[in-house]
């Protein structure tokens, strides 16, 4: 009898262990992903802020916004000062040059004020002083 009942605690563990192995692998299996997708994410961030080469030029009293890397950049808010000027996407292609202007028609701004761009999702700040 002790035999018997010694197989089925046995029995009983192995079933406890193999019940939780299921849920226990789908976690780690969503963790990984997670972690997968996260780096992945993370290294596209870094390899567009990377890759993005543009730079603020002020002459004479204007400002013109040059696209010094090889891709293609696309602006997508412009904030001058302290306001946020709305525009639509523009797209600005590689070695080219652009009146901020051009972009900007509802606001007022002046060469020493503090410019930040959102440029393919991602801010970046120009400050002449």
């Amino acid at each position: 009898m002790k035999g018997i009942s010694s197989i089925f605690s046995s029995l009983i563990v192995t079933m406890i262990v193999v019940s939780m192995s299921i849920p226990l692998f789908m976690y780690f299996n969503s963790l990984y992903n997670i972690s997968t997708n996260s780096l992945s994410n993370s290294y596209e961030y870094l390899q567009n802020s990377t890759a993005t080469r543009v730079t603020i030029i002020g002459f004479d009293h204007d400002i013109y916004i040059y696209n010094a890397g090889n891709e293609l950049v696309v602006i997508n808010q412009v904030m001058v000062g302290n306001q946020t000027c709305s525009i639509n996407s523009y797209t600005l292609n590689p070695g080219a040059l652009l009146k901020l202007n051009q972009i900007v028609r509802n606001c007022s701004f002046n060469k020493n004020e503090t410019i930040v761009l959102k440029i393919n999702n991602v801010y970046y700040y120009y400050d002449y002083n």
